[in-house]
């Protein structure tokens, strides 16, 4: 639009070249400019009247050029800070998939605005100047924000480090924070991270992806979990075999596993303080427990012992009264902490080392049984390792015959041989104690030989109707003409009236040991009578029955 006065029926030229559609009033001209070359251009106005010429003004502006678009990504929410730079920008508008930019400040070669809110993906940034207009195709990507599925593992050691993966969506150029510091090694695609999380404090923590969508946070997606600790492992030995029901104490020990010299423990149960287990089979010493926690690992050097089986090699003495109380040494190996049975009964356990057990034996009953050794390293069995007899004897002799083990009587380990009548033939002599006093010593024999020998000195003349006054060692009543009585165990009546009445050990009392005595003289030959209770001739079951009469 040329306005000015006189214009009437005027041709107009721009830069020396004729504009069209001229509508030209005496007051004003329309026409449009022919193109030219970019600057100020003079417009010269010609009528009849004349010319006029208005240097410079008209100016030709050439095209706007777009030559980047930064950043070139931002939230779907709008309000990224953009830069466009190019050429011929000056005056421009800027509109990014239609919808203008706010905040638009232009330079001829860059412009600054404030992106429009959008939909996802690539838009087109347009820029229109009174030079034209340029358009970046794609140039802006709307960015959805991104969102967690899940984050695995869950748990990782106080230190840092745990690899995680984050699975989800829009994550491409993530960064992730775990309790507000930074990840490393983050490596992001649009469904998946995975990155080294850093060194934090124990309990859940946050985990948060920011892209260039926007930030989204996992709340306690990540727990810090604190090194496990070890204050006890009990028991603390067991057998090679393994099978050993432990329980480790301490602190930080949920969900762990448990492991002894690196061979894994099995039926494992965990809590925060305590594990039950079931030992391995291993090799004797003691070995490493180690636990492994997510919040890491942690040894208890020789906290388990692997204790090998005992063994037996010999028991001495191999035989002892059923009354109990023979002291007996166990020799073998591995026999330490050992617990002792014979014939199922615990024995008396005085001391136990690697290589021998002293102990003192049970009560029993006659016969030769089974000595078993127990630790924690398994049981050792030495089949008939000893032979319980009676009181009366070392050695009980078969029908007839002689065991050649030392007699016993009185009811205890030993039987007087300090009798008025002297030394039995075989028997040994008596032993007398400082004041002369008799002692007690073993007399080397058989039951059978022990009582040939009383009846031989008794010659069996020995009356048993009148008892001996308290205390006396011979009997008063007997005929002056025979031979003294044996008193052995010197109760002031003679033993072979003890005898006849079924009290065959000499104990003073008809009892359970007389009873097993004279079982074992079942259908032997009864010497003058001793042993056959009942007169028939035979020692059988009738005098036993004669004998359980007469118990105290």
């Amino acid at each position: 639009m040329i306005t000015g006065a006189n214009l009437t029926g005027a041709v107009v030229t721009v830069d020396g070249k004729a504009a069209t559609s001229v509508v030209a009033t005496a007051l004003s001209i329309s026409a449009r400019v022919p193109a030219g070359t970019a600057g100020a251009k003079n417009v010269v106005v010609t009528t009849v009247g004349g010319s006029t010429t208005k240097a410079g003004a008209f100016t030709y502006v050439p095209v706007p050029a777009i030559a980047g678009v930064s950043p070139s990504s931002g939230p779907m929410v709008g309000g990224t800070s953009i830069t466009i730079t190019g050429t011929n920008l000056g005056g421009a508008k800027v509109t990014i998939d239609g919808k203008a930019a706010t905040g638009v400040v232009a330079s001829a070669v860059s412009i600054s605005a404030t992106a429009p809110a959008g939909t996802a993906g690539a838009k087109n940034v347009v820029v229109t100047t009174v030079g034209g207009l340029a358009t970046k195709a794609g140039a802006f990507t709307y960015v959805p924000v991104p969102t967690i599925a899940s984050v695995s593992p869950s748990a990782g050691p106080l230190v840092g480090g745990t690899t995680i993966t984050i699975a989800g969506a829009n994550l491409a150029g993530a960064a992730v924070k775990v309790d507000g510091k930074a990840a490393t090694s983050v490596v992001a695609t649009a469904s998946s991270i995975s990155a080294k999380v850093p060194a934090g404090t124990a309990g859940a923590k946050n985990v948060v992806v920011s892209t260039v969508g926007g930030s989204v946070t996992k709340a306690g997606a990540f727990t810090y979990v604190p090194l496990p600790t070890i204050t006890g492992v009990s028991p603390s030995s067991g057998p090679m075999v393994g099978g050993t029901s432990i329980t480790i104490t301490g602190t930080n020990l949920a969900g762990a596993k448990v492991t002894i010299d690196g061979k894994a423990a099995t039926g494992v149960v965990a809590s925060a303080a305590s594990i039950s287990a079931t030992a391995p089979a291993g090799t004797v010493g003691a070995k490493s427990v180690v636990v492994t926690t997510v919040g890491g690992v942690v040894t208890k050097a020789g906290a388990f012992t692997y204790v090998p089986v005992p063994t037996i090699a010999s028991v001495s003495p191999s035989s002892g009264p059923v009354g109990g109380g023979t002291a007996i040494t166990i020799a073998g190996a591995n026999l330490a902490g050992a617990k002792v049975t014979i014939d199922g009964v615990a024995a008396t356990i005085v001391t136990a080392t690697a290589g021998s057990i002293s102990a003192k034996t049970p009560a029993g009953t006659v016969g030769a049984k089974s000595v078993v050794v127990t630790t924690v390293g398994g049981v050792a069995t030495k089949l008939n390792g000893f032979t319980y007899t009676s009181s009366f004897t070392g050695g009980m002799p078969v029908a007839g015959g002689d065991s050649g083990a030392p007699a016993r009587g009185a009811g205890s380990e030993h039987v007087s041989a300090g009798h008025r009548g002297g030394d039995a033939a075989g028997a040994a002599p008596a032993a007398t104690d400082a004041e002369g006093d008799a002692q007690v010593i073993e007399a080397p024999m058989g039951v059978q030989r022990y009582l040939q020998v009383i009846t031989i000195r008794s010659e069996g003349d020995v009356p048993c109707d009148t008892a001996p006054a308290a205390g006396s060692s011979e009997v008063d009543a007997a005929p002056q003409d025979t031979v003294d009585p044996i008193d052995l165990d010197q109760n002031g009546e003679a033993d072979l009236c003890q005898l006849r009445r079924g009290d065959l050990d000499l104990n003073g009392t008809v009892d359970q040991d007389d009873a097993t005595l004279l079982m074992q003289l079942v259908g032997s030959d009864p010497v003058l009578g001793i042993g056959d209770l009942d007169g028939d001739g035979s020692i059988d079951n009738a005098d036993i029955a004669v004998l359980l009469t007469n118990f105290a």
